[in-house]
């Protein structure tokens, strides 16, 4: 399985009554180094590596894969994906849609467009994220219950002797060799005041 970074999340799950937000029931990353791909860990089916078509297709596809699973086999998504690929499984391991002949795009977007999903989605997308402006689209045309978070707030912080690696045993790099030279002093910079 490759690694990369996490630069977009899409949950589906129940809207909570009382209080608004979402009591997740399904998540999926979108993770981003050499490639792009939708990465969903969901324990009945296994770990699921959803590569896009093209990257304006980024979201349409990745609304694709998640009708298909949170539908029965029998509903219209997981058919016609079936038929388009009766040889791929496409619920598991790595599926690679540029490599997929026969995948109607407008055909999958109609059906999905026809679903009435049991739930609530919600789109979080991070500065990094290389998503086109216009693969939005797809979430504007939807009668879903839906949610697109944008940053409204997002620093970085600058102190480069400052590295994060991933929890122990989980995939990612490994922290930088810091240098041996001393630190140069850094003057304290002045507060400001928010007006």
């Amino acid at each position: 399985m490759t690694t990369g970074t996490g630069t977009a999340q899409l949950l589906f799950g129940a809207a909570h009554q009382r209080f608004g937000g979402v009591i997740p029931f399904l998540s999926m990353w979108l993770v981003e180094d050499t490639g792009t791909l939708w990465r969903v860990t969901d324990p009945s089916y296994g770990p699921v590596d959803w590569v896009p078509r093209t990257p304006e297709r980024v979201l349409a596809d990745a609304l694709v894969l998640l009708v298909a699973l949170t539908s029965t086999p029998r509903d219209p998504v997981p058919v016609a994906l079936s038929a388009m690929a009766p040889a791929a499984t496409w619920r598991s391991g790595r599926v690679d849609l540029p490599t997929w002949r026969h995948y109607d795009t407008g055909h999958l977007d109609a059906l999905v467009a026809a679903t009435e999903p049991a739930g609530k989605v919600v789109l979080s997308v991070l500065p990094e994220a290389s998503i086109p402006e216009a693969a939005l689209l797809p979430f504007e045309l939807l009668d879903w219950d839906v949610d697109v978070l944008m940053p409204r707030l997002s620093r970085r912080r600058a102190d480069r002797d400052l590295h994060q690696a991933p929890p122990p045993g989980m995939p990612g790099p490994a922290i930088p060799q810091q240098s041996q030279e001393p630190r140069a002093h850094q003057t304290p910079q002045p507060s400001r005041r928010w007006t």
